[in-house]
């Protein structure tokens, strides 16, 4: 997805994740911005509300780590800037939603943290999935530490951007089956459009099978056709269980003889 007006694209960088930082941290305080901007929902299109920390989307943050795009903005977003902005000094530490399901519906899977706060600063620590099971909590991203002026100022002012600020995708890239390697085509969509993108009937996913049936005809015309085994392999290294991938191996054979039929 093209980034946002606000920003140029981010640096690929983990924000406040440690495993991915090339250089020490000498400043532990993180700048906050909260954009909203209209997404791809599986209930249609929508504002969405997500954080952007240190110019870098916690979308992106998290999908670098899980390998997929898994999370999308909050679409209760009146709801959610109410809680963002209750933090009063010295309160309890207490569990607050950050991100939402990509189906756009706040309460099916969520991104929280606890929050903390003192006179000086707010904190974000304990990033973690909300109310699904075998999902840990993310160890190695934040804690986040922002000045209480610049986090009450990003709560009370978020930016309004054209589409969300993340890192870009290169949709005609996709559709051409660039990356001509079969494995690295599949991760580069499951990236682009997560785990999800060969399933049918969701509007979200609407664009992500059109890029798969122009790129199976890519691959095809250039006299190296996607297998079916490549399909299977993508399936068990995202932990697929045996039921999902026979239906993902359906889902990619319909995919396949709809790219077969002349245009």
């Amino acid at each position: 997805m093209p980034s946002g007006s606000a920003a140029s694209r981010p640096e690929r960088r983990c924000a406040g994740c440690s495993v991915a930082r090339s250089r020490p941290i000498l400043q532990r305080v993180n700048e906050l911005v909260l954009t909203i901007a209209p997404d791809e929902f599986g209930i249609g299109d929508r504002d969405g509300l997500e954080p952007v920390i240190d110019g870098v989307s916690l979308v992106d943050v998290l999908k670098w780590v899980d390998g997929e795009i898994e999370h999308a903005g909050l679409t209760d977003i009146e709801a959610a800037l109410t809680h963002l902005s209750f933090v009063p000094v010295g309160g309890e530490p207490r569990a607050v939603r950050l991100l939402g399901c990509g189906c756009g519906v706040d309460d099916c899977t969520s991104v929280v943290a606890t929050i903390s706060t003192s006179e000086e600063t707010v904190t974000w620590s304990r990033i973690r999935w909300h109310a699904v099971r075998g999902k840990p909590i993310y160890e190695n991203v934040g804690p986040f530490v922002f000045e209480r002026a610049q986090y009450l100022s990003a709560v009370e002012h978020p930016v309004r951007a054209e589409v969300p600020v993340r890192e870009q995708v290169d949709h005609a890239a996709l559709a051409a089956g660039m990356p001509n390697d079969h494995a690295a085509w599949l991760r580069a969509m499951t990236m682009a459009f997560g785990r999800d993108f060969f399933t049918p009937g969701d509007p979200e996913m609407s664009r992500s099978r059109n890029i798969t049936v122009q790129a199976l005809r890519a691959f095809a015309s250039g006299d190296h056709p996607l297998p079916e085994r490549a399909v299977r392999e993508w399936a068990v290294g995202r932990n697929f269980s045996e039921r999902a991938i026979e239906s993902y191996v359906g889902y990619f054979r319909d995919l396949t003889a709809q790219a077969q039929t002349p245009f």
